[in-house]
Parts: C-alpha cells; structure tokens; sequence
C-alpha cells in the first residue's frame, strides 16, 4: 500500500511539476560545471550554490508547490504551511529536500536527489539525473 501511495505522489509530481524539477536538475548541473574537477570534497561546495542558485530562481517556493501536489496525492492534507525554510525546505549534500507532517501524523518527504556521496575519501558526485531518476518520495510513521 505504501508503495503505491509514493509511486502515485511521484506521478503526480512529475505530471504537474516536471518543469521545476528538470530545472533543478539543470541548476545542479550549474553547480557541477563550476567545479575544477568531477568531485568535490566539501558539502558546502554543494550546499551554498545550490542553494542560491534555487532561490534566485524562485524555485524553492517552486518545489514547496511541488510539495502541495504531493501532499494532495496522499488524500491527505498537511498540518501546518510549508515555507521555503526549514523545516519544510532544505538543501542538502545531495539536493534540495521538502517535508510535510500530514494530517494524520504521518510525513511526507520529496527528495530530489542530483549528487551522490562516495565515502572513501568523502567526495560529492553530480549524478547528471533526469526528472524521473532525480525524483523520490517517502512516507513514514512520524
């Protein structure tokens, strides 16, 4: 059951947002060209531009209506507002990530994953992701 709920909020998702997401696969891009090698050692070498660039670009609200159709797919609602901050939108090491607690306790997380953690050494990789390989969703007991 579980499954299906998070392939329908994924479908849905990509049905009414493939546009944000395809451009935040293509700021990550942005962020990996800048870099004078393939990987980069440091997690703010991911975080900060990643961020900016989402933000200048008006995307971090983008997604957080992303989010909105995410929690619409779940027949659920969320119990709070999201905002373009955390808790409801972060970026992190490997991509900008919005959550919302639904109404029934349960959370929903939308996850759009575009770098990759290798671990020795510690390194962060561009995955060169489209849409449908970038995008995740999970939802778990709170």
């Amino acid at each position: 059951m579980a499954e299906e709920i998070r392939e329908t909020v994924r479908r849905h998702v990509l049905a009414e947002h493939r546009d944000t997401v395809a451009d935040v696969c293509s700021v990550g891009r942005t962020v990996s060209a800048s870099w004078s090698t393939e990987t980069v050692p440091d997690p703010e070498r991911v975080t900060t531009p990643l961020a900016s660039q989402l933000t200048a670009r008006g995307l971090d609200t983008a997604l957080l209506d992303a989010l909105a159709t995410a929690v619409a797919a779940t027949d659920a609602t969320a119990a709070g507002t999201p905002v373009p901050a955390p808790p409801y939108f972060v970026v992190t090491s490997r991509g900008p990530l919005c959550r919302a607690t639904l109404d029934d306790d349960r959370r929903l997380v939308v996850r759009l994953r575009l770098f990759t953690v290798e671990r020795r050494p510690r390194a962060y990789r561009f995955r060169d992701p489209r849409p449908e390989t970038c995008l995740k969703t999970v939802i778990r007991d709170s």
